[in-house]
């Protein structure tokens, strides 16, 4: 094998391991939701649940005082308002009688008005509770399919990185030399821009400055090691802030920008479907952590590759 053909097969096993990468922790991302739905999903099955028992005592109660309470207000009157002509001795009698009737009568049909609401209440929170379970059961099958994913996603990058580092080894120093892009590590060659940049972005494109030299990793997040994604996601989590791990998240984060409107901070992404990603900090250079073998850089944006530039958050 030929020094370039030995260059562009760990090119090609370096690109498949970027889209590893990246779905992994696609799929990570995905089961963290999945995890986040599951836990609420159980919390409001029990919730529910719980609820519903109590809904069917407290019907049930209730049907047992009407009950009763209907009983203890007959005793002694008469049934209707013919009852009450025929057992009355007086008009006086039958008037009170007639009016006891109308109350009682009144008091019966609010009760079992009250009755059916509650009843009805019930049935809601005993289908509400069946609904809750059966969605919970719905978001445990997904998270454990999504763990599954994942694992087989963990296997497989693990299997692509042993055959990077044996392609690697394999490599003279001078084809080493040719996988590795061009740039600068020296902190002493960035933009004015660099410093003069205000913002949350600007902050953050500093501290992936300071990153300078450190080795690529798939996968890493830092601080020791990183990949272009992860060199992005390190910086705002330092500022105490989120963006998605993904690169073609990443990608997707903020406002989109034309090349003549990008400043430092913003994000750069290359190829289609998105392969890669890093920072604008001025004078046409991005900080970005290229690819296995190489470390965190300055370079000159390839521009006749960008497919993305974004404004993550306001400056």
């Amino acid at each position: 094998m030929n020094a370039s053909e030995a260059v562009r097969q760990l090119a090609e096993l370096n690109a498949t391991a970027f889209t590893l990468t990246e779905s992994m922790y696609a799929a990570q991302d995905t089961l963290d939701r999945r995890r986040g739905e599951l836990s609420t999903a159980v919390r409001f099955a029990h919730e529910t649940s719980a609820a519903a028992r109590e809904a069917e005592v407290a019907a049930s109660a209730n049907r047992r005082a009407l009950a009763t309470a209907v009983d203890a207000a007959y005793k002694g009157v008469p049934q209707s308002p013919l009852g009450a002509v025929l057992v009355a001795d007086s008009p006086q009698q039958l008037l009170d009688q007639m009016v006891l009737l109308d109350r009682i009568l009144a008091d019966r049909a609010a009760a079992l008005a009250d009755s059916t609401q509650i009843d009805e209440e019930a049935r809601d929170q005993l289908e509400q509770a069946r609904q809750a379970q059966a969605s919970a059961a719905v978001a445990e099958a997904d998270a454990a399919r999504t763990q599954r994913d994942l694992e087989q996603r963990q296997t497989d990058l693990a299997d692509q990185i042993a055959k990077i580092t044996d392609q690697f080894a394999a490599l003279t120093d001078a084809d080493r030399a040719a996988i590795v892009s061009p740039g600068t590590t020296n902190p002493s060659e960035l933009p004015a821009a660099v410093s003069a940049a205000s913002g949350t972005s600007a902050e953050a494109m500093r501290i992936a400055l300071d990153q300078l030299g450190k080795p690529y990793s798939w996968g890493a997040t830092g601080p020791g090691s990183f990949d272009c994604s992860g060199l992005i996601y390190f910086a705002y989590k330092q500022l105490g802030l989120t963006v998605p791990r993904v690169a073609a998240d990443q990608a997707r984060a903020g406002t989109p920008v034309s090349r003549e409107s990008v400043q430092p901070g913003d994000f750069i992404s290359l190829y289609s479907p998105i392969g890669h990603i890093g920072i604008y900090i001025g004078d046409g250079k991005y900080v970005n952590a290229p690819t296995g073998g190489d470390v965190v850089k300055v370079a000159p944006v390839p521009w006749d590759e960008v497919t993305a530039i974004n404004r993550p958050i306001a400056t």
